[in-house]
């Protein structure tokens, strides 16, 4: 894609002034396309300059999020008894077996994310952009039952496990209300942050919770890679939020921001680490697929660990859970 005439104003807020302009490069595949983003002056949000017209041929077939099996990724029986152990601890805080088998593998970040809110196993709960449905599937292996995943790119619509449907619909298209509704890793990607954010809140239960768990600027990660941050993921991550530019949406959808949590992986330094060596994602020697074959050592990847932890700490990672719910009368 060439380079055009940059946007003038933040999509977030409708600020002009003091907006910077950031180059990316398509790198999950290793095309090589440069895509043109703007970091608000005002409220920061990082968004791509033009939202590319054909935008759904950068979610291909090759694109692991939606076409990997969780059943398959899940393992043989065992495994899957032992992730249902360990995800039933994670979720509702009950069961020995579980809680030695977190402190040997910790459950998946979208998982730990959900059980800050204390689901119950009744809780009606709606991912929006499911890909293929892994955190539902593992929701569903952990006990519960009232599951619902809409993605506008999904390849196909399944049943991904008795009464667990995954559909090929917008948000606009759901008319129940929800107790939960989550964004893992897909608020990203949606073109229209706000109108959506405001269907989510109209489709809660009174004290129903939104998860939004996203890439997050300012970040460290962000500021020491740049053009070769791994979580920019040109084309596909159109606006990358701050606190503010969450504040700002969360306000205009008559919600409150309640809780941020931290919680970055080694993701944002392997990964910007091969873009910055002309290594895209889904490489045979990246890391993502190959660990054996990839470029580096299980000390580097020790250290990475390390320091993710630390910047979580510090709030300085590049991803962060939002935490939302409605703003009650009066404010």
């Amino acid at each position: 894609m060439t380079l055009g005439a940059p946007m003038m104003a933040c999509r977030i807020c409708g600020n002009e002034a003091g907006n910077r302009e950031h180059s990316f490069r398509e790198m999950m595949f290793g095309t090589g396309e440069e895509f043109l983003y703007l970091e608000c002056g005002s409220c920061g949000c990082l968004q791509i300059a033009e939202i590319p017209p054909d935008l759904e041929r950068y979610y291909n077939a090759g694109h692991a999020g939606l076409v990997a099996d969780p059943q398959i990724l899940a393992g043989s029986s065992l495994k899957r008894l032992l992730r249902r152990l360990r995800d039933s601890h994670t979720l509702t805080g009950t069961g020995t077996a579980g809680w030695l088998l977190e402190l040997l593998q910790p459950a998946m970040p979208a998982l730990r994310a959900l059980a800050r809110v204390h689901p119950r196993r009744t809780a009606r709960i709606l991912d929006v952009g499911c890909g293929s449905g892994y955190f539902l599937w593992s929701l569903y292996n952990a006990g519960f039952r009232n599951l619902l995943g809409i993605d506008p790119y999904l390849p196909e619509e399944k049943e991904l496990a008795p009464g667990v449907k995954l559909l090929r619909r917008h948000l606009g298209d759901v008319a129940e209300e929800w107790d939960i509704i989550t964004f893992i890793d897909s608020f990203e990607h949606v073109p229209d942050p706000q109108p959506v954010l405001q269907a989510a809140a109209e489709r809660l239960t009174g004290d129903g919770r939104i998860l939004i768990r996203t890439p997050v600027v300012p970040c460290e990660a962000f500021m020491r890679y740049g053009e070769h941050w791994v979580q920019a993921d040109a084309p596909r991550h159109l606006h990358i939020p701050s606190i503010c530019a969450m504040e700002h949406l969360a306000a205009a959808s008559g919600l409150t921001l309640e809780h941020i949590v931290y919680d970055s992986t080694d993701f944002q330094f392997w990964g910007s680490e091969q873009y910055r060596r002309g290594i895209p994602l889904l490489a045979e020697d990246s890391y993502f697929l190959n660990p054996a074959r990839s470029i580096f050592t299980p000390d580097q990847i020790r250290r990475f660990r390390r320091e993710t932890e630390e910047l979580n700490r510090r709030g300085e990672g590049d991803s962060a859970v939002f935490y939302l719910r409605r703003t009650s009368p009066g404010g």
